[in-house]
């Protein structure tokens, strides 16, 4: 009896652990499935987090945007401000002179103080900047004095600058301190420009919005989105702009170029070489045909930064600085491949240093420069 009663003791752990044994297994299959499922929602909502990551990152690109203030409005010169938002990078402002020269189609030049109403004006920019400027806003000069408030406008003039309103002159200088009701007559004062005209338009444009910062959030806030509104098709930019030049922290001066005496005229020649650094190569949808590679092969901290810099003013792409396959470089060299001679050329004679040397494996759109120990910070500033 004793056996039997043993036996059947042994069966029954025996069947009970082939239960729990069974049930175990029936867990981990659930579970199993569980964690599949998991995965599978979990790397559809990875894509849909990179494509929404995608779609963010287009939306970040950026934009060159111009906008055009008074064109139309009788007895008032038109002015134009150039804004720059290259992804996540700063935003930046220039305005465009009544005197700044454009260029035609033909290659003529044009004022573009005469251009702001004509339909071909992006394109005649667009030449200026090498690049394609696909938004043009036009807003009144009201526009400005809606932004600014009832605030005093206040800025400081390192020259003496004569405006001249409705016949009559005045000279600005020092710390100007101008009433927010005089700002649509200055600005739309016409007149020749000179120089000091031109930094004095920059001066209190920048004085605009440093006044609108000061401003209530609300009441600031209600006004970008009245003057928004009155650009039609380029509302949202218009708002992104402003929202951003209303901070006060963009620095707004004009557009890259040098003030020349023709025939008794003042105009303003644009800087290429500075408009590609600072606005070209920026703007979204920049390719350039070429590529330079900089690395640094001598060790100096920050040298191969600064050569970038340095070879900002040429239409080729410059992606980041990097370290060579070593420090021992003692004579920059300058790598290209047949096609890419010419480039490598000019950023020898950029950067007054190096090697020009035939690369036949590389692309042909590619040049590689290598920094060497004849080449220092110092030579760069």
């Amino acid at each position: 009896m004793t056996d039997s009663g043993g036996y059947r003791v042994t069966r029954l752990k025996e069947r009970r652990r082939g239960r729990l044994r069974r049930w175990q297994s029936f867990m981990l299959y659930v579970l199993a499935a569980v964690v599949a499922f998991g995965a599978v929602v979990g790397a559809l909502r990875l894509a849909g987090w990179i494509a929404g990551g995608d779609e963010a990152a287009a939306e970040e690109k950026g934009y060159l945007l111009a906008m055009t203030f008074g064109v139309g409005e009788a007895g008032r010169a038109p002015m134009g401000l150039l804004t720059l938002r290259a992804g996540d990078e700063a935003f930046d402002a220039w305005t465009l002179p009544r005197s700044l020269l454009l260029s035609g189609p033909q290659g003529e030049y044009i004022m573009a103080g005469d251009d702001f109403d004509h339909p071909e004006f992006a394109a005649d920019l667009g030449r200026v900047l090498q690049m394609p400027v696909a938004h043009v806003a036009r807003l009144p000069l009201a526009a400005l004095a809606e932004l600014a408030g009832d605030e005093r406008l206040v800025f400081t003039l390192e020259e003496p600058a004569t405006v001249e309103v409705e016949g009559i002159g005045r000279t600005y200088e020092g710390r100007v301190r101008l009433p927010s009701d005089q700002l649509v007559d200055v600005l739309g004062a016409g007149g020749e420009e000179d120089e000091a005209r031109v930094a004095f338009d920059a001066a209190l444009l920048r004085a605009v919005f440093d006044a609108a910062a000061a401003r209530p959030e609300a009441e600031l806030a209600a006004s970008v989105d009245a003057v928004a509104a009155q650009a039609g098709d380029e509302q949202e930019l218009v708002h992104d702009a402003l929202a951003e030049l209303v901070e006060g922290e963009t620095f707004i001066t004009a557009l890259p170029s040098e003030g020349r005496i023709a025939e008794g005229q003042f105009a303003l020649v644009p800087d290429a070489e500075r408009i590609q650094a600072t606005i070209t190569r920026r703007a979204p949808g920049y390719d350039a045909p070429y590529t330079v590679l900089v690395r640094n092969g001598s060790g100096e901290l920050g040298i191969g930064d600064l050569v970038v810099q340095r070879l900002a003013v040429l239409d080729v792409e410059l992606p980041p600085a990097d370290n060579a396959d070593s420090f021992d470089y003692r004579e920059t060299q300058i790598q290209a491949s047949a096609g890419s001679l010419g480039v490598a050329r000019e950023i020898r004679a950029i950067l007054g240093r190096g090697v020009v040397l035939r690369g036949a494996q590389l692309p042909p759109d590619t040049i590689i420069v290598v920094v060497g120990s004849d080449l220092q910070a110092k030579d760069l500033q």
